[in-house]
């Protein structure tokens, strides 16, 4: 294992000898993310993140891969039943993920260290460092400040295993819900107009003074 990806670990808290429950299988972990700006804008954000399949992986047959990464809206709308759900949790059925990740593996130190980028990396089931990154105009449904779930799929041969979801089939977790990055804070919805005024009740007739 290199350097780089131990010092990765350290710093996103992970131990190698001693998985928690909670990460006794296929899983990731985000080790840093950070906004892409340009002309002092924010238009998008990359994040470096630890996928470890704990070798319980295998190529899937027609996508090459085993590992998937996608931001989720948060709550699933689709079928119920298991295998429609874990689609949906992979992205490769509609339903929950809004943006499907290009993955680099990353292999170096230097800025320019990276593999081909593929929606579906080939891990051979072993803990991979990677790289994601996405700009805000090439998905109109992200939007600044606007809150996701960063999925992670691990194709286990027959069917994919879900981390991180907010709204899993097998168990949800808020730990991987991220505010995608944004200039300023978003704005505070705007007061309800107040209601219309009740119209004043009319003024008594007046009686005319005897003559």
């Amino acid at each position: 294992m290199s350097r780089r990806l131990l010092l990765a670990l350290a710093a996103s808290g992970l131990s190698l000898h001693a998985a928690s429950p909670a990460r006794a299988d296929s899983h990731h972990q985000i080790v840093s993310q950070t906004p892409i700006k340009q002309n002092g804008k924010t238009i998008g954000f990359r994040a470096t993140l630890v996928v470890d399949p704990e070798n319980k992986t295998g190529a899937h047959e027609t996508l090459g891969g085993d590992v998937r990464i996608g931001l989720g809206s948060l709550k699933y709308t689709g079928d119920r039943m298991d295998t429609p759900h874990r689609e949906s949790m992979a992205g490769v059925k509609p339903g929950y993920i809004l943006h499907q990740f290009k993955i680099r593996e990353i292999t170096g130190p230097n800025p320019t260290d990276r593999g081909p980028a593929t929606e579906t990396l080939h891990t051979g089931g072993q803990m991979k460092e990677v790289e994601i990154e996405v700009h805000y105009a090439d998905n109109p449904a992200l939007k600044p400040g606007m809150k996701a779930d960063l999925v992670a799929a691990f194709w286990k041969n027959s069917y994919w295993h879900p981390w991180g979801s907010a709204d899993g089939p097998m168990h949800s977790s808020q730990d991987f819900v991220i505010e995608l990055p944004h200039d300023n804070p978003p704005s505070a919805a705007p007061a309800a107009p107040a209601a219309p005024a009740a119209p004043a009740a009319p003024a008594a007739p007046t009686t005319p003074p005897a003559p």
